[in-house]
């Protein structure tokens, strides 16, 4: 489901960078935007699921934004690091944001900020999903510090701020991601990490599944609205959710295991496409002119997922590995108990 949900920003973008560089006769292909939220909703999942063993308390939070840091921070300063070297370097090749030094440094911190058409984008574009990563992670650790269940006093937080963001507008990026109805995404998530966690998850989850699909049939037909956007987002997510959900008592179709490798390098492959899927589109269709567009674009895709994977094994791995053993030591390497002598 990572992959998938990679893919289908990796497809969208692709047809915005060959509409915006090579023939506006191109379409936009804008379906694929609902992978965002279905990110959102697989971090809920993974949040829940793989912070039982923690401890209510701040030592447990600590352990969980740790780990999370470790995971997010460095691969995202790599690809700012490649969006400034490129800004400065190739200034002709950006078309959408230039370099500022003031802009760089928030973007690094996850800070957010109004851009020149007044919206919340760091400097490299595709991190805006981060922001909303990062308060979320804020929230659930805060739970933990707190010694309240993350995926309930989490949620609670995210609604309150999305019905407060309903009823009041302030101009402030801080209020705009906070109150933001994407933040939902992760309700969702959590709920369902929740319901993988009960023993009694095979007996409830084909109910629980039908119950997300009879929502998402509703939420098709106009009688669902929760002021999002894109409305057309929150059936295929639910219906997302409710894949997770029986994917947790169904063994996954063979024919479908080698995506959980690609998922692996999902996030390789969502923040570095900006950088490769334009370089290949464009070098495509200049080695051949005739090319039909679905078939550049199809190449471009598969190439541009390819050299993601392996950026992923040769240095997300490695970075990411680094990170943990400088914060959290090597493996095995714990420290052992004490004995006296004798």
């Amino acid at each position: 489901m990572r992959f998938v949900a990679a893919a289908l920003v990796l497809c969208t973008h692709a047809t915005f960078y060959y509409h915006e560089r090579v023939s506006h006769a191109l379409a936009i292909w804008h379906f694929g935007e609902v992978g965002v939220p279905i990110f959102f909703v697989i971090s809920g999942i993974v949040m829940v699921t793989s912070s039982r063993g923690l401890s209510l308390d701040s030592a447990g939070a600590k352990q969980f934004i740790l780990r999370r840091l470790i995971r997010i921070v460095p691969l995202w300063w790599l690809a700012l690091g490649v969006k400034v070297a490129i800004s400065l370097g190739r200034p002709d090749v950006v078309h959408h944001n230039h370099f500022d030094i003031t802009d760089a440094i928030k973007s690094l911190f996850f800070i957010p900020y109004f851009d020149a058409q007044h919206t919340v984008t760091p400097f490299h574009g595709v991190g805006w999903t981060l922001l909303h990563e990062m308060q979320f992670y804020l929230l659930f650790s805060a739970s933990l510090v707190f010694r309240l269940r993350p995926e309930w006093a989490a949620s609670a937080v995210i609604v309150g701020l999305w019905v407060a963001g309903t009823q009041w507008s302030i101009d402030s990026p801080f209020w705009v991601v906070a109150t933001s109805a994407h933040n939902l995404h992760f309700v969702l998530g959590m709920f369902v990490g929740a319901l993988v966690m009960r023993n009694d998850i095979a007996r409830i989850a084909p109910g629980v599944g039908t119950l997300a699909l009879g929502a998402a049939v509703l939420a098709y037909l106009g009688f669902l609205d929760l002021k999002i956007s894109r409305p057309d987002d929150i059936p295929i997510v639910l219906i997302f959710a409710a894949a997770a959900l029986v994917f947790t008592v169904r063994a996954l179709p063979a024919f479908f295991r080698p995506l959980s490798r690609l998922g692996d390098s999902s996030y390789s492959l969502y923040l570095f496409h900006p950088f490769i899927a334009p370089a290949v589109i464009l070098g495509l269709a200049r080695l051949w002119p005739g090319m039909q567009a679905w078939l550049l674009l199809m190449l471009a895709i598969l190439l541009t997922t390819a050299l993601a994977h392996a950026l992923h094994l040769l240095v997300e791995i490695r970075i990411v590995r680094a990170a943990r053993e400088h914060l959290l030591g090597k493996p095995g390497r714990a420290a052992q108990p004490h004995r006296p002598a004798g």
